[in-house]
């Protein structure tokens, strides 16, 4: 028989603090950055370390800021539409999610009034925002489960506990309605059957983006050596939101028909980091450029609640109060070094390799020392290489682009790649520019439910991007 327990405040946000934190599989999605910005920058995969005359660059290479020699105003936008694909009892489940956003904004300063006898020909300026990663994805799971349910995890949490003990997140709203019930004081049972035939549905909701606001200088050097700076103030929204529901059961305790759990996640954070860049001129036709961008210092603020829903006689309901953590986390140094070439006077060609250790991610908080959670960083991510390849025909007024890049997976154990391919058009009439831009991109992946229920997922991402810029 069920006893009634109060727990107080105190106890539960002493919990909650402790709990409730990001994981190390947050702070790796929170750190790792994709090619957005310009149509032109996307429609070339994003390798512009040896290119400029791109806003874009603010964000990657700043040095690629000296090369204009007119000011500009830029803005791009972009349509997306993201499917994913999932593959649970011998059935495929696919799930749509589109919309519209800003990928960059900016304006850019050119001053070409520097004394005719010096070597540094313009000191350029330019304010505005880079969208770095985006976060809309929505995951769809349903089928048949003969072997385990969500029950059975919760239940092993709750085994050993007294009731006023239960996580008052997970473990407690199942005790209240009646998902779990007591044998004694810290012993349970389920009111699920595992090895009955069940009916699971699970939705998976993710939205927002990483953006940064960007202050960059650059300047040139006998038109040789370019050089740049940029200090990025990147922002993080974040929402995530989990139904996972249970039904149809061929075999359950006290009448259980149906039980819904809901889980939502809201993480605001706001950064600093540096980056710096050169590009060189090696002769007319090639350039060399590298850059360095400094670990971001996150200042994130989570919110975090639960809710739990059972159908029995009655409709019983018991909500987790919201749980409101803050944290730092401090992301990987990246390098990148680039090279492009212009064999052809028409024909650009252009590529850049980056090297990112997501084993120094690090995440620290005056209120739990996150030592689990760096140690699982450490065994579990490692050194990765991107390889971003770009491809410009000339034909003026008009070019046409190409480009594809390569992401390699952060971590040892599994091969979580990731590819683009990307295809673009401009017209440029000297005073004004529209560039358009679609590109895909790809990814295999393993989704888990709850613990012994994981499956693959297949991401596949489509973005139609639309730069319009002014220069005068």
């Amino acid at each position: 028989m069920k006893n009634i327990t109060i727990i107080s405040i105190i106890t539960i946000l002493l919990t909650a603090k402790t709990l409730y934190s990001q994981n190390e599989n947050d702070a790796l999605l929170f750190s790792q950055q994709q090619v957005f910005g310009s149509a032109k920058y996307m429609s070339m995969g994003g390798a512009f370390n040896a290119l400029g005359g791109d806003f874009a660059t603010t964000s990657h290479n700043p040095s690629g800021l000296a090369f204009y020699q007119n000011n500009e105003i830029l803005l791009s936008s972009s349509f997306y539409l993201n499917n994913s694909t999932s593959y649970f009892d011998n059935l495929s489940n696919d799930h749509y999610h589109s919309g519209f956003n800003i990928s960059n904004l900016g304006i850019v300063l050119s001053n070409n009034n520097i004394n005719n006898k010096s070597n540094w020909k313009r000191v350029n300026f330019a304010i505005g925002w880079n969208k770095l990663a985006d976060y809309n994805q929505n995951i769809r799971i349903e089928g048949f489960n003969y072997q385990n349910s969500l029950v059975d995890y919760i239940l092993s949490n709750a085994q050993g506990k007294n009731i006023e003990n239960l996580d008052p997140f997970f473990t407690l709203p199942a005790f209240n309605t009646y998902l779990i019930d007591s044998l004694s004081s810290n012993q349970y049972f389920a009111n699920v059957s595992s090895n009955s035939v069940k009916f699971q549905e699970h939705l998976a909701i993710s939205s927002g983006s990483q953006n940064e606001f960007v202050i960059s200088l650059a300047s040139s050097y006998n038109e040789k050596i370019y050089l740049g700076v940029t200090i990025g103030f990147p922002i993080i929204n974040y929402y995530h939101r989990i139904q996972h529901t249970e039904n149809n059961f061929s075999d359950t305790i006290n009448n259980l028909e149906e039980f819904q759990y809901e889980e939502e996640l809201s993480v605001y954070g706001n950064g600093l980091n540096i980056k710096a860049g050169a590009i060189m001129r090696l002769s007319e036709k090639t350039k060399i450029g590298v850059s360095a961008h400094s670990p971001t210092i996150f200042n994130i603020k989570d919110n975090y609640n639960t809710f739990i829903t059972t159908f029995k006689d009655y409709v019983y309901e018991s909500a987790s109060p919201y749980n409101i953590f803050n944290y730092e986390l401090i992301t990987p140094w990246k390098s990148i070094f680039g090279l492009s070439s212009t064999p052809y006077k028409n024909i650009l060609i252009s590529a850049d390799y980056e090297i990112i250790d997501y084993s120094f991610l690090k995440m620290h908080s005056d209120y739990y020392s996150f030592t689990h959670e760096n140690n699982n960083i450490k065994d579990a991510f490692k050194k990765t290489h991107n390889i971003k390849i770009g491809n410009e025909i000339r034909i003026k007024p008009f070019s046409l682009r190409m480009g594809y890049n390569y992401f390699g997976s952060p971590y040892k154990e599994n091969d979580f790649s990731t590819e683009s391919y990307s295809f673009g058009a401009s017209i440029n009439s000297g005073g004004y520019f529209i560039d358009l831009t679609y590109v895909l991109t790809q990814q295999g992946n393993i989704y888990t439910i709850y613990e012994d229920n994981s499956l693959p997922i297949q991401i596949t991402n489509h973005n139609f991007v639309c730069s319009l810029g002014f220069r005068y």
